[in-house]
């Protein structure tokens, strides 16, 4: 059963101000019909006042005003109550509708009755080397936002819709698709983990590919402890991005074919005014959370998507201490720093001594890999006076795909070449987390969280597809977007939906139940006497009838007996005169 939405949940209805005006009166009229019916079945079974309390209701609040003035004390108290009930009633129906409309509010909303498709092709600025990026595409996301919402946001942006027009809402196209790799061989350091897979994955320092010494010093399902040392430049991780391309050769390509991705990352100075942390100048963060996502249309069709976040700390003693660790990750029994301690006590591998210039902690899941990689390197302050070795450590996580979609043959016929290019290092986009301030320390980082946007960020590049296409070569970028409009709507609260509701249904049963009590009770005073008046026609209904005051009559029938009536007390003046 469907939960019910919270109290004070909102509702957007895309009507106009004429429409809400006219609901509104409409509700206000079945209200005012509901509490006349209430006093049409008090009418029924009331004192003998209760006739009268109606028909003074039916008269307006200043003659329930009046009345209640001149009502004399030896009325009965029950008809008193009744009188001063029906007033009361009757200015909360009326004005009921007016207390509403103030908590409805306007609010913008999109019209997809006229939705329309539209390619923008924008110029981009990237720089001339091998790796491939866009200037510009860096947005900052909150650690608890919606990340494919930030992605979004970046589609949105003037980047890449300068001619954006006022009132159109641009949502980037997107495409179902299939998965045609779910598990990778994969590679860290050039050491392989797992051969299983139907494409490769490696995960590595630029530069530090192969041709060093390995060693797994623990393993288990998923899981490796490694100890590298370079066969010829050392291991600097301090500087060094980590890479992790993907190699389609195999059961999915029978050429090699490529699609890598880099790891961004912002080194910020340790130690003294610029600390990692303010609050410890012995370890902290260097580089908050940053993700890295990339895609490559291959000329098998398939799409590769590499995404990657990596998170930057160090350690000043050049000791790594969980117990810090733990302080600066939200994550207390994440296993890669729980064994990190144990695996970092080995310095040298056997047997040939080899000192060890990385320490790595990684896990493997599917197309998932999280990898901890630690690295001595030597520090000088920024004054230059202490030399010593900290330890560098990266928590990276990183998610592939490989899948089949049918590609946008508009986007492809707007290509210079004609075709989808393909470069070996690519970056689509950057997002950089910003965290937020707890006690006046920087809150923890969530790994799981990290572990989950890269998947998201994953599937939402996924089912981008080609309709988002960057041409480096060219330095033209393709989207295509549904267009709609943003139109004016109005929030309802749900607690007032929920009131109407309520009101509404109970209106309408008291209606229903007054109109089995019929008449005289549900009748003004008005058609109980014209009924009485004798005519040739139909005298089950009221009718205009000619009323006349002095004295009271229908029709020239006296309403009340001679000498009652208003103005009837005597003869008149010119009636005196005649005689």
């Amino acid at each position: 059963m469907p939960e019910l939405p919270k109290l004070d949940a909102e509702f957007i209805f895309p009507i106009s101000i004429f429409i809400l005006n006219v609901l509104l009166a409409l509700f206000r009229f079945i209200l005012m019909t509901a509490v006349g019916a209430c006093f049409a079945i008090y009418s029924k079974y009331g004192d003998a006042y209760a006739h009268s309390v109606r028909w003074i209701r039916n008269a307006g609040f200043l003659q329930m005003i009046h009345t209640l003035r001149h009502t004399h004390k030896n009325v009965s108290r029950s008809a008193r109550v009744a009188l001063v009930v029906a007033f009361f009633a009757t200015v909360v129906a009326s004005f009921l509708d007016k207390g509403i409309a103030h908590f409805i509010k306007p609010a913008p909303y999109i019209d997809q009755s006229n939705s329309r498709t539209s390619i923008h092709t924008t110029a981009q600025s990237a720089p001339k080397y091998h790796y491939k990026l866009f200037a510009g595409w860096t947005i900052a996301h909150a650690m608890n936002a919606n990340i494919t919402g930030t992605m979004t946001r970046m589609l949105n942006g003037s980047v890449a819709i300068p001619n954006a027009v006022s009132g159109e809402v641009y949502t980037p196209v997107t495409s179902a698709y299939t998965v045609q790799c779910t598990r990778f061989s994969v590679s860290f350091g050039g050491l392989g983990l797992t051969n299983d897979g139907c494409a490769k994955l490696h995960v590595e320092f630029l530069g530090n590919s192969s041709g060093g010494i390995a060693s797994v010093p623990s393993e288990s399902a998923g899981r490796w402890s490694i100890l590298l040392s370079s066969g010829s430049e050392p291991y600097s991780i301090r500087t060094t991005p980590m890479n992790s391309w993907l190699n389609l050769n195999g059961p999915l390509s029978s050429e090699e074919s490529y699609c890598a991705g880099l790891e961004s990352f912002r080194m910020r100075p340790f130690g003294g005014a610029g600390a990692a942390d303010h609050q410890n100048t012995d370890y902290g963060v260097t580089s908050f959370p940053t993700t890295t996502t990339t895609k490559c249309i291959h000329d098998t069709s398939d799409i590769t998507v590499n995404t990657m976040t990596s998170t930057r700390f160090t350690f000043s003693d050049g000791v790594f201490d969980v117990l810090k660790a733990k302080e600066l990750f939200a994550d207390q029994s994440d296993d890669l720093l729980q064994s990190m301690q144990e695996t970092f006590k080995n310095k040298t591998i056997a047997p040939s001594n080899t000192p060890v210039e990385l320490w790595a902690e990684v896990r493997v899941m599917n197309a998932s890999v999280d990898a901890l990689a630690c690295s001595l390197d030597r520090f000088d302050s920024l004054y230059g006076q202490v030399k010593k070795q900290m330890l560098e450590c990266v928590y990276v996580n990183i998610n592939v795909m490989v899948v089949k979609q049918p590609l946008n043959s508009n986007i492809q016929g707007k290509l210079a070449k004609g075709v989808f290019l393909k470069p070996f290092y690519s970056t689509y986009m950057t997002m950089e987390y910003v965290m937020g301030i707890d006690n006046g320390k920087t809150s923890p980082i969530s790994l799981a969280r990290l572990s989950s946007d890269v998947v998201e960020v994953n599937h939402y590049m996924a089912r981008l597809g080609s309709n988002y296409y960057a041409d480096f070569d060219e330095e033209k970028l393709y989207v295509e977007y549904n267009i709609s409009d943003m139109k004016l709507g109005y929030k309802v609260p749900f607690w007032i939906l929920l009131l109407i509701g309520v009101l509404l249904v109970a209106g309408l049963s008291v209606w229903l139940v007054s109109t089995l009590v019929g008449s005289p009770y549900n009748s003004s005073l008005y058609s109980i006497l014209t009924k009485q008046v004798p005519t040739e026609g139909d005298n089950s209904s009221s009718r205009l009838v000619e009323v006349k005051f002095k004295p009271l009559t229908f029709d020239g029938i006296p309403v009340l007996p001679n000498g009652n009536n208003p103005g009837a007390s005597g003869p008149s003046s010119s009636e005196k005169k005649a005689a």
